[in-house]
């Protein structure tokens, strides 16, 4: 198992709604679902999906505060059979990475 971390194109759209689905109603309510739709088609600055074995078993995003010099940490869902194995914190981590190669000073979730 070793992961990939790459951006998000719209064509993960329907798998990342499936691992919104497999998170619910355990991390996000129902309602959410259009506003992360929402997000994946408009408001997406910086979105990231994991790949294990061909398959997206994660995601998560940034989006960026200029007026603050702040990143925020957005969206983060991990397959429920994949969570335990340190993929969030890889995850994490290389936004972490990206938020600093952007200059960004401050993260908020």
């Amino acid at each position: 198992m070793k992961p990939l971390i790459r951006n998000y194109k719209h064509g993960d759209l329907y798998h990342l709604l499936n691992l919104f689905r497999l998170s619910t109603p355990e991390f996000f309510h129902p309602k959410e679902e259009p506003d992360f739709v929402n997000y994946l088609t408009h408001a997406v600055e910086a979105y990231f999906v994991i790949i294990v074995d061909s398959f997206i078993v994660g995601c998560g995003g940034i989006n960026y505060e200029t007026a603050y010099n702040q990143a925020i940490i957005s969206w983060d869902i991990i397959h429920p059979e994949y969570r335990g194995h340190g993929l969030g914190s890889l995850l994490l981590n290389h936004r972490i990475k990206v938020i600093s190669e952007n200059g960004y000073s401050k993260i908020t979730v």
